[in-house]
């Protein structure tokens, strides 16, 4: 992709930063934004590479807020001309908790499923079977897998290919404490040395702000499906939702300028419950019934006056409205 785009615009690798997540951050593709001396990349690696989980004691508080008790802790260091920064978020090792708690209870559970297989009738009980089931558990909770060390006894201490299992068994670690250490934590390397800390990382952001951009343009604003068949009624499907996302955009930007780093999601929500209301009534003057209906909206709630100033609106974004029809 990188190459179309040079051949497209010849400018476009000058001075160019790339920012590319774990999905994609393979060996090789590391070594070709390397070999391209005129790009440089911000890329998240995989593994933690040189740090240790005595390194997770030593961090220093990057950015936090008090508001939404979220806290980005980082530790840099240099690696051959390579800044590398170990960054913890507070969001992040709460997720990371919770799915290792989970699996750590569930990993067991299969193990101990799998043993009392072995002496029961039409359970799995051959060696080599047995341990392609122990590989499923494993590939299925990878975090839990790291911590337990498990052993597959033959029943017979002899292996063929008919041999039979006669016993599991299954410990923790030694290094389980380093692995909890690392929860949270992951790993940004750059060849940008020139940039602070919290320029590597506010630089990185942006991706997870593109991401957010994309699942908004599929749900929100009602990218896909597509229920058109013809082109052009595509193509304005399309226009009508890039413009939009760019309304949408700004809305985002005006609140970040504010200190407000809540996602488009959360202040749709928050703004929901501000409604437009409609009342219809009836009545009888000079011998004739009268219908009517005002249009008005709901008292604004303390948030929602909070979100309007920022954008740098009125409360009550619409007047009240009347209106009357005789009968």
């Amino acid at each position: 992709m990188i190459e179309s785009m040079m051949k497209i615009r010849p400018d476009f690798s000058k001075e160019q930063t790339v920012i590319i997540d774990a999905g994609i951050a393979t060996k090789d593709n590391i070594e070709y934004l390397k070999q391209k001396k005129e790009l440089h990349y911000i890329v998240v690696n995989r593994g933690k590479g040189e740090f240790t989980p005595e390194d997770t004691g030593d961090m220093r508080i990057l950015f936090e807020d008090d508001d939404r008790n979220f806290k980005i802790e980082v530790k840099r260091c240099l690696v051959d001309d390579e800044v590398w920064l170990l960054c913890r978020s507070s969001g992040r090792l709460q997720k990371d908790s919770s799915i290792r708690g989970r699996q750590e209870t569930l990993f067991p559970e299969g193990l101990e499923s799998a043993r009392k297989g072995l002496k029961k009738k039409g359970c799995t009980k051959n060696h080599s079977k047995v341990l392609e089931k122990i590989s499923r558990l494993r590939e299925k909770y990878p975090k839990a897998s790291k911590v337990y060390e498990v052993t597959v006894w033959p029943d017979d201490n002899r292996l063929n290919p008919k041999t039979k299992a006669g016993e599991i068994s299954w410990k923790k670690r030694g290094r389980y404490d380093a692995l909890v250490n690392f929860d949270g934590c992951y790993v940004l390397r750059t060849d940008r040395v020139d940039m602070s800390d919290e320029e590597i990382w506010k630089t990185y952001i942006m991706l997870t702000r593109i991401e957010s951009a994309f699942r908004c343009l599929k749900t929100s604003l009602g990218f896909r499906p597509i229920y058109h068949q013809l082109e052009v009624r595509s193509d304005a499907h399309m226009f009508i939702t890039v413009i939009a996302y760019h309304i949408l955009h700004i809305i985002e930007s005006r609140l970040r300028s504010h200190g407000d780093h809540r996602s488009w999601d959360t202040i749709r929500k928050i703004l929901s419950t501000h409604q437009r209301q409609t009342i219809e009534y009836d009545y009888r003057a000079k011998r004739r019934m009268h219908h009517g209906h005002i249009r008005l909206c709901s008292l604004p709630e303390t948030e929602h006056k909070i979100i309007y100033h920022r954008l740098g609106l009125s409360d009550l974004p619409l007047a009240r409205r009347y209106t009357v029809e005789n009968s």
